[in-house]
C-alpha cells in the first residue's frame, strides 16, 4: 500500500460539545460526556448545505457566536477515503464545483488535498456516515454496536468517547461494513475520521 494513501487530508472544521451518553448507549462501554461531530448527536451550529465547515475562520465564528465555551475540531480523512469521496461528489449533478459563494465546496477542499492542521491535540477517531453530499453526519454509536465491538474485538473507547488509534477505528469500521443486510446501518458513506482540537490562536495558512 502506498503510505501516501493512508496520509490524512482536512476534510472541514466542526465546533463541537461534548454531549452526554444517550439512553440507548451502553454505559459499561461508552463514557458521558462524549465528543462526536455526528449531528443525529450533537446540535452545534453547521452550514447551510453540509455537515461541517471548509474554513477554519467560518467555523470559529459559529463557534463564538453560538457554543463559546465548545472545541474547534479540524476534521482529517485518509488520502483514499477522500478520493473516493470527492468522486462520488463528481459524479452527483451539480456537487463538483470548487467554490460557493466565495468559500470552498467540500469537494473543493477534499481535492485541494491539504494537511491536517499540526497545531492542535488529536483527540481520537470517530467512525462515521457521510450522508447525501457531505449533507449530515452520523454516528457508529447511532447503531448500537459498541457492545459487541468491545466484545468480539476487544475494542475500547477512550476518555471521550472515541476510537484511539487508527486500527481500532479500521476494524471497527470493518465490522460495520461486514454486518448483514438487517443488521447494517443505513446506506451512507462510511469512513472514519480523525478529530483534531485547534489550537487557539492565528489559525495556520493550510487551515484558511
Amino acid at each position: 500500500m502506498n503510505v501516501d494513501d493512508e496520509r490524512e487530508i482536512l476534510a472541514g472544521f466542526v465546533p463541537c460539545r461534548p454531549v452526554p451518553r444517550l439512553s440507548w448507549m451502553d454505559p459499561r462501554v461508552v463514557p458521558t460526556p462524549l465528543v462526536t461531530i455526528s449531528d443525529c448527536l450533537e446540535e452545534t451550529p453547521r452550514p447551510e448545505f453540509w455537515a461541517w465547515y471548509t474554513t477554519r475562520g467560518a467555523a470559529e465564528r459559529a463557534r463564538a457566536e453560538s457554543c463559546p465555551d465548545g472545541r474547534l475540531l479540524a476534521v482529517g480523512l485518509r488520502t483514499t477515503d477522500a478520493r473516493e469521496l470527492a468522486e462520488r461528489l463528481r459524479e452527483s449533478s451539480g456537487y463538483a464545483q470548487s467554490t460557493w459563494r466565495g468559500e470552498p465546496t467540500p469537494y473543493g477542499l477534499l481535492t485541494a488535498a491539504e494537511p491536517v492542521p499540526t497545531a492542535g491535540r488529536g483527540l481520537g477517531f470517530d467512525v462515521v456516515g457521510l450522508e447525501w453530499a457531505v449533507s449530515s453526519v452520523h454516528s457508529w454509536l447511532c447503531h448500537s454496536y459498541e457492545t459487541e465491538v468491545r466484545h468480539e474485538l476487544g475494542v475500547r473507547l477512550n476518555s471521550l468517547g472515541l476510537l484511539e488509534t487508527h486500527e481500532d477505528a479500521s476494524a471497527v469500521l470493518a465490522h460495520l461494513d461486514g454486518q448483514p443486510p438487517e443488521n447494517a446501518p443505513e446506506p451512507a458513506f462510511w469512513t472514519f475520521v480523525s478529530l483534531t482540537e485547534c489550537a487557539p490562536g492565528r489559525p495556520e495558512r493550510s487551515a484558511r
